[in-house]
């Protein structure tokens, strides 16, 4: 009994230990258990208080390399393609073998014409720049034309045609065909007109070239800086007297008869012509526009033609606005011709007096349009600033100025300007009498009759204001009949920079 008794006690005393450490145990489990919960949940609740602050790793680098990415492509485009591009090893053979970026002019006429430019001295650029390479198109074989190279093409070489002027668009347009070296070796052709001269260097160059290569028409223009449509432009070829009216009429007699005609297509500024001589695109719209110009039926003026045959091949976005091609130019104005188209000999004062006849409605309203979009531009509030004197006056004005205090000005005279914008020449023939008055004395009634609005109302603002006695009255001078009182006989009658804009017929 004893010994059961003890054996009963150790079994069970055992027993009870194992118990009380299978609970320490299970106690320990849950409370660790309990412990992580919490743990997790302190830590959802801090992630989720700062998820706007915080992003998980892989974000942030995923965020990199888009920026990265989007960095790396805008550097490539603007700088490394166009370096690349230059290894032979990144290059297919054809773009291998041309690489030159070539420069062209077109001059044909007689040795002693005084509209003829000059050609600039082209070998300091050519010398810099291997690459570049200057092609001068002429029919006359004594011309000198250092640092290019001469193509000559006698005026037999394009019988039946007979102007001069003609001729000269054959390359203007179509170097890439008539001269087989141009396909062959040149990225780009860049033609300008014969009075300026390149300015930009090596790289903008390339840049232009890799712009042209991409673009979708393989053809870079400025639009036309004095802008509207075509008929404007045809009205100012006729006010600048750069052709016949004849000419014109059979230019928008074809044009208006062609059925995708349309009057407001683009115009481009074709004194800068940048194409690739590849692009099939370029070559189609040059060969149509040579098909019709060289029949010699139209205007001798290419810009109206041009810009129809762009229209009708869907030529569109031309032009690089923040890049135009003249900011890669500069004039040269010593080296530029007399420019003169409507014929050899001008008109006599009478013929023109005789011939003139009134503009149709039309016109009246073209004109109008075009009045209002140079009242936007620049030199309309240069003009203003000239007579505030906010502004240096114009050098030929100076010149005008000095010629007529010392050759022309009288005592008393009265004084008609037509033509006259926003009143300077009035303003500083006003200012001459009143500082010599010794020499010319007083004057009489100072006049001046414009044709742009906005000048007018400056003028009848401005000099009023000022104690000034300029008149200066709103009209078109060829058809304007001055108010009482000014409407009498003036002892001095001026016309600055006006006859070239009057229309002969």
């Amino acid at each position: 009994k004893h010994t059961n008794k003890h054996t009963n006690k150790h079994t069970n005393k055992h027993t009870t230990t194992k118990k009380k450490t299978a609970c320490a145990r299970d106690k320990k489990k849950r409370m660790k258990t309990t412990t992580n919960v919490r743990n997790r949940t302190s830590n959802r609740t801090a992630v989720s208080k700062n998820y706007k602050l915080q992003l998980p790793k892989w974000h942030l680098f995923m965020l990199f390399m888009v920026l990265a990415f989007a960095g790396f492509q805008f550097y490539w485009e603007e700088t490394l393609k166009t370096y690349f591009d230059n290894f032979s090893f990144m290059t297919s053979p054809e773009k291998k073998a041309r690489q030159k970026i070539c420069f062209i002019q077109s001059v044909f006429g007689k040795p002693s014409h005084k509209s003829l430019d000059k050609p600039f001295n082209a070998t300091p650029l050519q010398t810099e720049n291997p690459d570049f390479e200057f092609f001068y198109f002429t029919n006359m074989p004594q011309l000198e034309t250092p640092g290019w190279i001469r193509i000559l093409m006698p005026d037999e070489d394009f019988a039946p045609i007979q102007s001069h002027i003609v001729m000269s668009r054959l390359p203007k347009f179509l170097a890439w065909k008539i001269h087989a070296p141009i396909q062959e070796e040149c990225r780009v052709v860049i033609y300008f007109d014969g009075f300026y001269r390149p300015t930009a260097n090596r790289t903008r160059f390339d840049h232009l070239a890799s712009m042209i290569e991409q673009s979708k028409f393989g053809l870079v223009q400025d639009p036309h800086p004095q802008g509207g449509t075509l008929t404007t432009e045809f009205q100012r070829i006729l006010r600048w007297e750069k052709d016949t009216k004849a000419h014109v009429d059979a230019s928008l007699d074809w044009l208006r008869s062609r059925p995708d005609w349309n009057n407001t297509a683009n115009l481009y500024w074709n004194a800068f012509i940048a194409y690739d001589p590849s692009s099939v695109h370029y070559q189609t719209a040059s060969e149509f526009f040579w098909e019709r110009y060289r029949k010699e039926l139209d205007s001798w003026r290419d810009q109206p033609l041009w810009a129809y045959s762009l229209h009708h091949f869907g030529f569109n976005d031309l032009t690089v606005k923040k890049d135009p091609l003249n900011k890669y130019f500069a004039q040269d104005l010593e080296r530029k011709g007399v420019h003169a188209y409507a014929g050899d000999v001008a008109p006599s004062v009478q013929e023109m007096v005789t011939q003139c006849k009134p503009i149709t409605k039309e016109e009246k309203e073209e004109i109008t349009k075009e009045i209002k979009d140079y009242e936007k531009s620049p030199k309309f509030k240069a003009k203003q600033n000239e007579v505030m004197g906010t502004a240096k006056i114009a050098a030929h004005h100076a010149a005008i100025v000095q010629y007529l205090k010392a050759k022309v000005l009288q005592p008393n005279w009265n004084i008609l300007e037509l033509g006259c914008a926003a009143g300077s020449m009035l303003n500083f023939v006003q200012q001459l009498y009143e500082e010599n008055p010794e020499s010319l004395g007083t004057h009489g009634d100072l006049v001046g009759v414009e044709l742009v609005t906005g000048w007018v109302k400056f003028a009848q603002e401005y000099f009023p204001s000022n104690g000034n006695k300029i008149h200066v009255f709103e009209g078109d001078v060829t058809e304007f009949s001055l108010p009482e009182p000014y409407r009498k006989t003036y002892d001095f009658v001026m016309l600055n920079d006006v006859m070239e804009h009057i229309q002969k017929t």
